[in-house]
């Protein structure tokens, strides 16, 4: 039996910021808030709290973003990048090796990753191999600012990333260390600016 079918009608759901019913198994778009995005992971630590500080998935997003920008990489680029670890806001940062040891939660996450892609006109999963590449060249540069040891990190693309740029590292320094509150709203700012460029609103 899976976890949905434990459920009745449509499977396990919480409770989100703005008080909204979230169904992991069975996600509607009209479910999905970007204020719930933005306040969520504002506040969700990354690498499951083992920075010791709050360094959040929207911090992550956020600097990923305006170095897309920085890069003049296309806007829809630069979306994606704000948008690619938006499912943790429903799903959480789960850690790799316990995603990969339960099928079930990888299976919530594409679904919700899906949902949240047609609402917004974006392609989460799979992420392009650009914005793949940028997205661990950030988590390195994470675990080295923070002082979080990467021995026996077992993806060999993360021994053979090239590190960032001087103004590439400026962003970072720059944005690393905000309030969670200036994190929610410089998140939804950056997604207003680039929805608005890339759809042409």
């Amino acid at each position: 039996m899976s976890l949905k079918d434990k459920f009745s009608d449509r499977g396990p759901w919480f409770t989100t910021n703005s008080g909204v019913h979230f169904y992991l198994f069975d996600p509607k778009q009209d479910e999905v808030r970007i204020q719930d995005i933005a306040t969520h992971l504002s506040v969700l630590t990354r690498f499951g709290g083992a920075l010791g500080v709050p360094y959040t998935v929207g911090h992550h997003s956020l600097i990923m973003s305006y170095i897309a920008q920085y890069r003049r990489w296309d806007p829809i680029e630069a979306f994606i990048c704000l948008m690619h670890d938006a499912t943790e806001a429903y799903v959480g940062d789960v850690v790799r090796p316990f995603k990969q040891a339960l099928p079930e939660v990888k299976e919530a996450e594409k679904n919700v990753a899906d949902i949240i892609g047609e609402k917004y006109g974006i392609i989460l999963h799979p992420l392009e191999p650009d914005i793949d590449m940028l997205d661990k060249r950030i988590c390195k540069h994470e675990a080295g600012y923070f002082e979080l040891s990467t021995d026996g990190w077992s993806d060999p693309a993360f021994r053979d990333l090239t590190p960032f740029t001087e103004n590439e590292q400026l962003i970072f320094v720059k944005y690393a260390e905000m309030e969670p509150n200036s994190v929610r709203k410089r998140f939804l700012k950056q997604f207003h600016n680039l929805y608005t460029e890339v759809h042409g609103l």
